[in-house]
């Protein structure tokens, strides 16, 4: 597990979006997503893990024939990742590795190792070019008071009530993390006084995979808020449900093509109560 620590600037504000899966991803939420990059404009993007899927060559048997080929997907990946890059032309982004990612080095160790070094995710994404720093698989990297990793690094937390509150025991301090696809949270205080939290970040992933039907999976991303000084921050979970983001000052919709209103749906008053 490697460790990378990352000054705060002041007013800082950092996006953290995990489990995209592209090809795999849901557009109306992934749609949503960018809005609200364009909307609030962070100042850096960590990119958590599992943002390409490479379902062709992982180790799970395939459950249907798979016509895109990895490259191809790499090649869509990249696309997408240039147009985050459009819409935040002067953020910082890091790039954490997940173990979807991670399928490439085992794919090539296991069936080419002779070219171990000549394919990674840093070319083949383009992320020179994008100025996307990429970090190796397991990596947590710390800005300011909180650690951010892809959540792998600790494994149990799929059939906890809340992964949050597991990786938390694990680990014992601020750590925000995806991989679980579900959004959670926990807070803690310690002996001497100290608060301290874990936050599970949602995906962008579509939620009716085949190989996992019956998933409590949400999407969502993440915005961090830092203060002025000492490395303090503040984590607010954005959920997005049906092109609907619940954040408060951007409750902008964005429903599918074949979406009609609903114009039986009730009246909202400003305190969210139902009329």
């Amino acid at each position: 597990m490697g460790y990378s620590r990352v000054k705060v600037g002041r007013d800082d504000i950092v996006a953290y979006i995990s489990d995209i899966h592209f090809p795999s991803e849901d557009p109306v939420s992934y749609k949503k997503a960018l809005s609200i990059l364009k909307t609030i404009k962070p100042s850096r993007v960590v990119l958590g893990g599992d943002i390409v899927d490479l379902d062709d060559i992982s180790r799970y048997p395939k459950r249907k024939i798979i016509q895109e080929k990895t490259l191809i997907d790499l090649k869509y990946a990249g696309e997408k990742l240039t147009e985050m890059r459009d819409i935040l032309p002067n953020a910082r982004f890091d790039f954490l590795l997940g173990n979807h990612e991670d399928r490439l080095d085992k794919f090539i160790m296991e069936k080419a190792p002779e070219l171990s070094g000549f394919f990674d995710l840093r070319t083949l994404l383009k992320c020179d070019k994008l100025d996307i720093k990429v970090h190796p698989h397991n990596t947590v990297m710390r800005i300011g008071k909180l650690n951010y990793s892809h959540g792998d690094n600790w494994p149990g937390g799929w059939g906890m009530a809340n992964p949050a509150r597991s990786i938390y025991d694990k680990c014992k301090d601020n750590i925000i993390f995806g991989h679980f696809h579900r959004i959670s949270n926990h807070s803690s205080r310690t002996l001497r006084g100290r608060q301290q939290g874990a936050w599970g970040n949602g995906c962008l992933q579509r939620l009716d995979v085949e190989f996992n039907k019956y998933n409590n999976w949400q999407h969502g991303i993440s915005m961090i808020y830092y203060a002025k000084t000492g490395g303090y921050f503040h984590v607010e979970q954005i959920r997005i449900h049906e092109g609907v983001n619940f954040f408060p000052e951007y409750m902008v919709e964005h429903r599918r093509d074949n979406d009609k209103p609903d114009t039986k749906r009730k009246s909202v008053d400003k305190r969210g109560v139902g009329k």
